[in-house]
């Protein structure tokens, strides 16, 4: 059975990274899906992004001082500060969680979406206003969006 991509939007977030890595792994970039996605496909794409560690060539290629993106996904964020924090993201990213050209945030899985905003912050995924964002950006007000946007319908 195919589903749309748009009502699974949580489970592409972690799909999308499946070859996602550029310039030898040392930066993610995104893969975005579109269209009709089989269920079984998604499935089988987090299970196998849900099992990736980074390569040691991402490591290296990481600016002294960047904390370990694999552990800070494990903070819990406070949906509540998110909230508060999310009026500007939503400048760009849509709170309907349409993706009318830049990418849906809603319903990301928390672990994926903290990633994607340190890799900004560390400036090994490519995107000068997302890098300048998230530069901005605490590990605990980086857990609170996530957890917002987790739950955001």
């Amino acid at each position: 059975m195919l589903v749309s991509a748009g009502g699974l939007r949580g489970r592409i977030a972690m799909f999308r990274t499946l070859g996602a890595f550029k310039v030898a792994g040392a930066a993610y970039c995104s893969v975005l899906l579109s269209g009709f996605v089989p269920e079984a496909a998604v499935a089988r794409g987090a299970e196998l992004i849900s099992q990736m560690r980074p390569p040691a060539v991402f490591d290296a290629a990481a600016p002294s001082g960047t904390p370990d993106v694999w552990a800070v996904s494990d903070n819990a964020g406070d949906p509540e500060y998110g909230a508060y924090l999310a009026s500007e993201c939503v400048t760009c990213h849509q709170a309907s969680g349409a993706d009318d050209g830049i990418p849906s945030i809603t319903n990301w899985p928390p672990d994926e979406f903290t990633r994607a905003l340190h890799a900004y912050k560390n400036k090994t995924r490519d995107n000068p206003v997302m890098q300048l964002i998230a530069s901005s950006l605490s590990d605990e007000q980086i857990a609170a969006l996530a957890a917002y946007f987790a739950a955001a319908d």
